[in-house]
């Protein structure tokens, strides 16, 4: 081999592995094993074919999501030059990564480890392609290890400036920079603190873009809710009862998809599991599915309901499916999408305002919240760690005018 000037020298516990297979080899030669080895495993991680052109120069193609194909081509006068250049972008791939490569590092690692969901993985890929790859950020094609605090912080801004970011679409990027900056910080490919950065940061709550909430939009309302239970209770299906189900234990449209049968009972519900959907990396499609919870979690929890709904977990009971609670005529598996459908088309019946399964839920948190209840039980019934989750987000207003007209009306009595 002519070429290892490319290839970083290997550490002693690399060669003390080759030297391990062959106790006779010398130091030399133990090198030069390394180095072929090295070489072959970067050819062998190329992905796009080799040929011969009609000119007799050699070509290959490169990934490059900043092309329009995202694919880029390059060729050489020989086949060895050829690998040259692909054993050279892949180390330097490997020694000197962009900020878009140690995203896709992190993001499979996380994955690889359990660390994260399918689901979670795909919506990082999703959010990393609206943030970083959409109107092209300079830098994502740049080594991590030149990126300053300049360059990261001239690009918060404008984005934030840009995209009209809301505070929360806003957390959604930091958490992508968090992490790819200590992940790299962490294999050495930067010397960067991205913690010291983000505390140094200066944004102005201003810099937001602040979308008005109306309550009304937000949850059913007293009225909205009690026309929307006569009409479910008279129902005989399925689909009408899973609404139903949802709206007097606040389970997410997720949980709910996710039932099985001997997981409800009279007076509550046991929740272990949710639905995931995500992207086969072979074929490409939409896969989903149940995961089941692991034990530990928070959202592992014992739903209890009212005592004058007993008549809904009596109802499922004679309509469950068999692997499922809520299955179709064919016996398959009711999916979200479909109870959210079920729920527009229900809100459109009645004519009331078309809200999501996730507004079901806030109704369910603010009834609790009004009535009373104690933090511990609507922290449960809810899933949530602090009670200030559910107050902060999932708590509104759901009296008519009127009610809060006599509320109002009671005040400054004696003045």
């Amino acid at each position: 081999m002519e070429r290892y000037n490319i290839l970083h020298e290997p550490t002693k516990e690399e060669l003390f592995s080759i030297w391990q297979e062959c106790v006779t080899l010398t130091l030399e030669e133990a090198h030069s094993i390394y180095f072929m080895k090295k070489r072959k495993e970067y050819l062998e991680k190329h992905n796009h074919k080799i040929w011969q052109g009609a000119d007799g120069r050699h070509y290959t193609y490169f990934d490059d999501s900043s092309a329009k194909r995202g694919i880029r081509r390059k060729g050489r006068s020989s086949l060895e030059q050829l690998e040259e250049v692909i054993i050279r972008h892949y180390y330097e791939e490997e020694q000197e990564p962009t900020f878009e490569r140690v995203f896709h590092m992190w993001n499979d690692e996380r994955l690889e480890l359990k660390e994260i969901k399918k689901g979670t993985f795909d919506r990082l890929a999703n959010d990393f392609k609206r943030f970083f790859v959409a109107n092209k950020w300079d830098c994502n094609k740049q080594k991590i290890k030149s990126i300053s605090e300049e360059d990261l912080e001239r690009f918060i801004k404008t984005r934030i400036r840009d995209f009209e970011l809301t505070s929360k679409a806003y957390g959604n990027m930091r958490t992508i920079i968090l992490g790819v900056f200590r992940y790299a910080k962490r294999k050495r490919f930067t010397s960067l603190s991205i913690t010291t950065f983000f505390g140094d940061l200066d944004l102005s709550r201003s810099s937001f873009t602040k979308k008005a909430v109306n309550d009304k939009n937000e949850v059913f309302d007293e009225e909205e809710t009690e026309v929307l239970i006569e009409h479910l209770k008279q129902q005989d299906s399925v689909r009408d009862y899973a609404i139903l189900l949802g709206l007097i234990t606040g389970l997410t449209v997720g949980e709910i998809a996710a039932l099985k049968p001997d997981e409800l009972h009279s007076n509550w519900v046991e929740v272990n599991g949710i639905e995931e959907t995500y992207k086969d990396c072979e074929t490409k499609k939409r896969i989903t599915e149940r995961r089941d919870f692991p034990k530990t979690q928070k959202r592992v929890r014992t739903i209890l309901i009212p005592n004058n709904f007993t008549y809904v977990t009596e109802k499922l009971q004679s309509l469950s499916g068999k692997d499922y609670l809520f299955e179709d005529e064919k016996g398959n598996r009711i999916k979200a999408n479909a109870h959210q459908k079920r729920l527009r088309q229900t809100c459109k019946a009645l004519g009331i305002p078309q809200k999501s399964w996730h507004k079901l839920r806030k109704t369910y948190g603010s009834a609790l919240v009004d009535a009373g209840a104690s933090e511990s039980t609507i922290t449960t019934q809810m899933g949530h760690k602090d009670i200030r989750t559910t107050k902060e987000c999932y708590y509104r207003s759901r009296k008519s005018k009127e009610v809060q007209q006599a509320e109002v009306n009671d005040l400054y009595k004696r003045a």
